[in-house]
């Protein structure tokens, strides 16, 4: 069966580092040279800023030993200088950090984009489009936030840590060493804490999905909401939910400030303890007094960074968590028998259906179907709801692979074939026609390369599904923008525009599924007899319920339970007083 998304806890354990670095620098290889500049930059200016202190600290000593004014000046001179190499470093190097960063961020939501429209349609069916568009963008957040980090801070936090224990080293190898063992036991300290708080991270992230998607939902279905006035019961749901959403970011604070308070706690003590070594050894003559100033410099930004340390722990953890749920949308990208390496065969005769059966789960819906579409033939399908009509669509249009028997094109099996390719020789109608806040001709144009668009093609496209019925009545006429999922047109209106973008793609098999339900009796007979004229150059594939509308087929196919129960023409059928019949007859009434 298709792998559907993973549950909340199935992304429990964040990416590490191995996988991480990898599917970060997939987004930011493309910018690499402005990344090293910028990498360079900003530790240039983070050593610079490492040698201030120490030239100021070496400044109060000769001037309190009253050495030479050139010395002074010397010294006088890097402290000042450094300011500016940092100052200028810092500048240039955010200016290409940020460049990058914001490019990456935007990459991966593209990318994010890209997988979820490749995932199978069953792990689609299992959630819904809030929660899965608010994990692209926290994914791509992510992204953004781990760059931030390591510009802004993981530079700065190594560079200062190793240049400032080596010159406490320098000065007293047991300073140096005490120093080193303070901050090995720092992150001793904080990294079972911060793992604690992680755990929260992810819950928080899994909850602010759902509210996501239950937003998504609210806007996305905002006519039903208004008219039914739902939203007093809907808006209950949401605050309970958003309360549910606040008592986890809560619990994660808490626990964040919690190990972040002992983390200080100790780092005070520590620095206290070595103040007055130092001053200890001052009074003795053991350290000059310039090394105090000095080391109460360092060990205060190595303090102030023990606290970025802590934060940007809980900001990398948060972000981490986030890849991780990014990550899912990549794994479930690809059904290597849905996606297919072939083309489209070019001299096919038939479309064959040998054995075929599909279940939901335990729920077998078709059981060994067998059946034969000749190249032009139109071919009706009919049957109760639950009959199986519209899984068998699915199979025909690849929807899903995991079905058993064959699904041959000219006798390549259409799993093999490549999406793109089968798309482009085949379109379909659903019954629920998809249009978006493009104008109307971007929506029935959509598909098609610009290379082959034409006029007269758009022309006959809007004809033959009598679009031109309602065109006029649209402000700027093919130009006007129809709105978020077509809101400015009716049900009907919204199939004849599905009508028209396949007939516009001009394809060799056309399939409907339940294309004319929305329309009246008398729109559906005019379009009818259009397509009909349309159906001379196409092979159909027609679902209706309306039996009226496959009247004219070449042949229909009863499906009942899941299997081909009746096949024949019209007369043929109606002559056995089979099944077919007794739907006609019921739908006279």
């Amino acid at each position: 069966m298709t792998p559907l998304p993973p549950s909340d806890s199935a992304s429990t354990q964040p990416m590490g580092t191995r996988e991480l670095i990898p599917f970060i620098w997939r987004y930011v290889r493309p910018y690499r040279g402005r990344f090293w500049a910028g990498t360079i930059l900003r530790l240039a200016s983070e050593l610079a800023f490492t040698v201030s202190p120490y030239a100021f600290a070496k400044m109060i000593t000769v001037l309190a030993e009253r050495a030479p004014a050139s010395l002074v000046y010397t010294y006088f001179s890097i402290w000042m200088g450094s300011h500016f190499v940092r100052i200028a470093g810092q500048r240039c190097g955010r200016w290409f950090a940020n460049r990058v960063r914001e490019r990456a961020a935007l990459d991966a939501e593209i990318a994010g984009v890209d997988m979820l429209v490749r995932w199978p349609l069953l792990a689609h069916e299992a959630e819904n489009s809030g929660n899965k568009i608010k994990r692209i963008r926290n994914g791509a957040e992510g992204i953004n936030k781990i760059l931030l980090l390591f510009q802004d801070q993981w530079i700065a936090i190594v560079s200062h840590g190793l240049v400032m224990v080596a010159v406490i080293t320098f000065i007293s190898w047991r300073l140096g060493a005490i120093l080193a063992a303070y901050l090995l036991a720092y992150w001793l300290i904080t990294r079972p804490l911060m793992r604690s708080a992680g755990r929260r991270a992810r819950r928080v992230n899994a909850a602010e999905e759902e509210v996501s998607g239950f937003i998504f939902e609210i806007a996305n279905g905002i006519r039903t909401v208004k008219v039914m006035n739902l939203y007093v019961w809907l808006r209950a749901r949401l605050v309970k939910l958003m309360d549910g959403l606040t008592g986890l970011i809560f619990a994660r604070i808490k626990a964040y400030q919690g190990g972040g308070a002992i983390a200080n706690t100790f780092s005070i003590t520590v620095r206290m303890l070595f103040l007055a070594y130092i001053i200890w050894g001052v009074m003795r003559g053991s350290f000059e007094i310039g090394f105090l100033l000095l080391f109460n410099n360092y060990f205060a930004n190595l303090r102030d960074m023990s606290e970025q340390l802590t934060e940007s722990a809980e900001e990398f953890t948060i972000a981490r968590y986030r890849l991780n749920r990014l990550k899912t949308v990549h794994h479930l990208a690809l059904e290597p028998a849905v996606s297919g390496i072939l083309a489209f065969p070019s001299a096919w005769q038939d479309i064959t259906l040998t054995n075929i059966s599909f279940a939901y789960g335990d729920n077998p819906v078709l059981k060994n179907v067998n059946l034969i579409i000749k190249r032009g033939e139109r071919v009706g399908i009919v049957g109760l709801s639950g009959a199986g009509k519209t899984t068998l669509f699915k199979l025909l249009l690849k929807e899903h692979s995991d079905f058993t028997g064959d699904i041959k094109i000219g006798g390549t099996d259409v799993r093999q074939i490549e999406p793109n390719s089968f798309a482009t020789e085949a379109a379909v109608v659903l019954q629920d026609t998809e249009v978006f806040n493009l104008s109307m001709r971007d929506n029935i144009t959509l598909g098609v390369p610009e290379s082959e668009q034409t006029e007269a093609r758009l022309t006959k496209a809007i004809a033959v599904s009598h679009v031109a019925d309602f065109l006029n009545r649209l402000p700027h006429g093919l130009d006007t923008l129809i709105g978020e999922k077509g809101v400015k047109l009716s049900g009907g209106e919204r199939q004849r525009v599905g009508l028209a973008r396949a007939i516009y793609k001009n394809p060799q098999i056309l399939f409907l599924d339940e294309a004319t339900s929305h329309l009246d009796l008398e729109s559906e007979e005019k379009i009818q007899s259009a397509l009909h004229e349309f159906f001379g150059s196409v092979t159909a594939v027609v679902i209706a319920h309306r039996l009226t509308t496959i009247k004219e087929m070449d042949r229909i196919v009863v499906l009942e339970d899941g299997t081909i129960l009746e096949t024949g023409t019209f007369e043929e059928l109606y002559n056995q007083r089979g099944r077919f019949y007794d739907l006609w007859e019921k739908q006279k009434l």
